[in-house]
């Protein structure tokens, strides 16, 4: 069996703190036009992935992890990303209070994970697509999560350019 590394308990809860921070000021700057722009008609705008993130933050990775922690054998919640956009009504959602929402669970996440030195990172949950995921990979993907978004809302950002500064160019900046 090989033996990994110790979690660093510590930098992923400052990672998960930062991005939290990255989230909060991304959003919070964004016009409510801005917000609500998809950039396609089947697309998520940034208030969608917001409130997906909201949502991931309370039903998925944070109890997921918690439960694989206390124990393997657990059931995790049922989660519907894709099911959740109308079923819990985002397009009805304000944006400052989801983000302020946000904000506080993310809070309550950071504390969560600081909590946690000494875990059982490899007390594992049997998915039944992706097999054996073990609450290390839970914490990898909870941070990648968070990225894997802030690229969606930014590609949605850049594709909304004309919305903000009708015919300007931006390629003086560079490449996409």
């Amino acid at each position: 069996m090989t033996t990994r590394s110790p979690v660093d308990v510590g930098a992923a809860a400052d990672l998960l703190e930062t991005q939290g921070l990255t989230i909060a000021a991304l959003f919070g700057g964004l016009s409510p036009r801005l917000a609500a722009w998809r950039p396609a008609a089947d697309g998520w705008s940034a208030h969608t992935v917001l409130c997906h993130l909201l949502d991931e933050e309370r039903g998925d990775f944070r109890p997921r992890l918690v439960a694989t922690l206390e124990d393997e054998g657990r059931p995790w919640p049922g989660i519907d990303p894709e099911g959740w956009v109308t079923a819990r009504g985002y397009a009805e959602r304000s944006t400052s209070e989801t983000l302020d929402a946000f904000v506080a669970e993310r809070r309550t996440s950071v504390l969560r994970v600081r909590a946690l030195s000494g875990a059982p990172w490899d007390h594992a949950h049997e998915h039944p697509t992706l097999g054996r995921i073990t609450a290390r990979d839970l914490l990898a993907a909870w941070l990648d999560h968070d990225r894997l978004h802030l690229r969606q809302v930014l590609g949605t950002l850049h594709a909304a350019g004309d919305l903000i500064v009708p015919g300007g160019r931006p390629d003086y900046a560079g490449t996409w």
